[in-house]
């Protein structure tokens, strides 16, 4: 829970607070937490029902939950990309929110640290990163989709070429058939004059 009060301060500069909605906590969590809301211990609750660290300074002293946060950082920096990122796709209007979603080696990464609980995410960066998945799945099946109608047409040409090879050659046949039997009638004929 603590991991989801930080998040990495401008250029490297260690840590800072980032306020977590109360009721998008797990619910086993809660107890644990509740000791330490107090602005002279650890977490601050606001009226507005964030919780945020008490002091920043926590993020430099406390030995512990800094090698917490360094062991993390991957997951608190995709994080806070992914907290930017849904806000311009929550903000965008209709027709272009499809911009704004995550494809590929990013997607997968995140989903990756989600599923390993190492990434705690809100209610809207969960749909951003659902809609994204939501996304890619429907371009992979498009993709698919346009891969075996190639497919289909590639074998109907195929079937017109080798149907239009037989016919052909059958054609052949029996052109080269009255061909060999009108040579044969006409050498009959030759034989027939000369007795």
């Amino acid at each position: 829970a603590f991991l989801s009060m930080a998040r990495p301060a401008a250029e490297g500069a260690g840590w800072s607070r980032q306020p977590v909605s109360w009721d998008e906590l797990s619910e086993a969590v809660k107890p644990l937490l509740e000791p330490f809301i107090d602005p002279q211990r650890l977490l601050v609750k606001r009226e507005d029902g964030t919780l945020e660290v008490a002091h920043e300074t926590l993020f430099r002293s406390w030995v512990r939950l800094r090698g917490w946060l360094d062991e993390n950082a991957e997951g608190l920096y995709l994080r806070n990309e992914i907290r930017g990122e849904a806000q311009k796709w929550d903000d965008a209007e209709a027709n272009s929110k499809a911009e704004y979603l995550w494809s590929g080696g990013r997607l997968a990464r995140a989903q990756e640290l989600r599923h390993g609980g190492v990434l705690t995410l809100d209610k809207l960066d969960a749909a951003f990163i659902d809609a994204s998945v939501r996304a890619e799945r429907a371009a992979a099946e498009a993709k698919e989709a346009a891969r075996q109608r190639e497919l289909a047409a590639q074998k109907q040409r195929r079937n017109i070429f080798a149907g239009g090879f037989v016919v052909s050659l059958a054609l052949a046949i029996v052109a080269g058939l009255f061909y060999f039997q009108a040579e044969n009638q006409r050498k009959l004929a030759v034989e027939q004059r000369k007795l």
